[in-house]
């Protein structure tokens, strides 16, 4: 059967994408439902069509721009930030495919890399639980890649779902290699990687630190109440960033809308989309882990502490945050399956039910909020992948 929905999604991938799922849930089903569903979010992306608002239209615009330029040049002008993009970029333009093939293949990559975690789990501890468990979990790690941000806005997501992967593989499989590769690369797609890389690194080799997880938490929290005053000590730590190439003085001015401003530029329906249903799933977690009793020596808590109390001090700071958030909910997908898996008392039924609660409501919203952007093509309804590829 896996062939036979593989097969079916080269050709129509978002008509299989369903049966794609149900195989991915089953025992022991292999990597195929795995490419199966990366190629039919792949496919979307193929066909989106960006408002000039969003980054990947400036994307677009640079990857136009540099297809004149032989490699030498492209390089050269690149920030350190775009040194892999530009690679890539012009790669794609010297073998003649449409730009709109650079978002897919990142999409692609990036479900690939996410729901290979979750094929990892499944062997280590899923194959022997109830399909009604292995949904759940597969749900969670589903709506945690969250493909707005990826495919409108690729750099950051992607860097973000590197560095899950290569933590990930670090801190159960020991590959410091790997990490260490994924980590410069990640840096190199976006250096705002650099944070979350060197947090997974002093988690796994500092993990006895992690019975004090619970205090970093409370301090957290702490600064959520006292968020009107974390600027202050914003301003004490901000020194000690701006010679990193992950630091934009923008995203920490009190008055810059993607700094501590951005409250002040939305309606009361944007800061209850801002405030509440786009940060639910953080304060779940950061509940969670105030109440959970983790292993000693856990490097996985560990590191969603140390999130949790960059988060809670960045709390009034929208780019900040919201990109500090994403990797932190990829990585308690991670934990809370597992606790769950391990444990199924009641604690850990009701809060992974929350959590998979909060991921579907903003899910829902995002559908809503980008329908524009997300229904731009129906294209994809009936043409085969090989013609939307060339643009037939």
């Amino acid at each position: 059967m896996n062939f036979i929905v593989f097969f079916f999604s080269l050709i129509l991938p978002v008509h299989a994408v369903g049966l794609a799922m149900l195989e991915s849930m089953k025992k022991k089903t292999g990597i195929l439902p795995v490419l199966s569903i990366a190629l039919a979010f792949a496919t979307i992306s193929l066909t989106l069509i960006p408002p000039e608002t969003y980054d990947l239209y400036r994307h677009y615009e640079r990857i136009d721009s540099l297809s004149r330029l032989s490699f030498i040049q492209a390089i050269s002008i690149a920030e350190p930030g775009y040194i892999l993009f530009h690679a890539y970029a012009w790669l794609i333009n010297s073998l003649g495919l449409p730009k709109q093939f650079f978002t897919a293949s990142i999409v692609f990559t990036s479900y690939f890399l996410v729901l290979s975690v979750f094929l990892d789990l499944k062997v280590r501890f899923l194959n022997k639980e109830k399909k009604q468990t292995r949904l759940i979990v597969f749900c969670i790690f589903w709506l945690s890649i969250g493909f707005v941000g990826i495919a409108s806005g690729i750099r950051n997501g992607f860097a973000n779902i590197i560095i899950l992967y290569v933590g990930y593989q670090f801190i159960y499989h020991n590959k410091l290699g790997l990490f260490l590769i994924g980590s410069i690369s990640a840096f190199f797609i976006h250096p705002f990687a650099a944070l979350p890389a060197l947090l997974v690194f002093l988690s796994k080799k500092q993990s006895r630190f992690s019975k004090y997880g619970k205090m970093l938490v409370f301090v957290a929290i702490t600064f959520l109440f006292l968020s009107k005053y974390t600027v202050y000590i914003i301003n004490l730590f901000t020194p000690l960033v701006e010679g990193f190439s992950f630091y934009k003085g923008s995203y920490l001015e009190v008055d810059s809308k993607w700094g501590g401003g951005f409250a002040e530029t939305r309606s009361i329906n944007g800061l209850i989309a801002s405030f509440v249903i786009e940060r639910l799933s953080f304060y779940i977690a950061m509940i969670y882990l105030l109440i959970n009793k983790p292993k000693n020596n856990n490097p996985l808590y560990l590191l969603l502490c140390c999130f949790a109390l960059c988060l809670g001090l960045l709390f009034t700071f929208y780019s900040f945050f919201g990109r500090m958030n994403l990797i932190f909910i990829y990585f308690f997908s991670i934990y809370i399956s597992a606790e769950y898996i391990i444990n199924k008392n009641k604690i850990n039924k009701v809060f992974i039910c929350l959590f998979l609660g909060a991921l579907v409501l903003h899910s829902t919203f995002n559908l809503y909020e980008y329908r524009n952007f997300l229904f731009s093509s129906y294209e994809l309804l009936y043409k085969p992948l090989p013609l939307l590829l060339f643009g037939f």
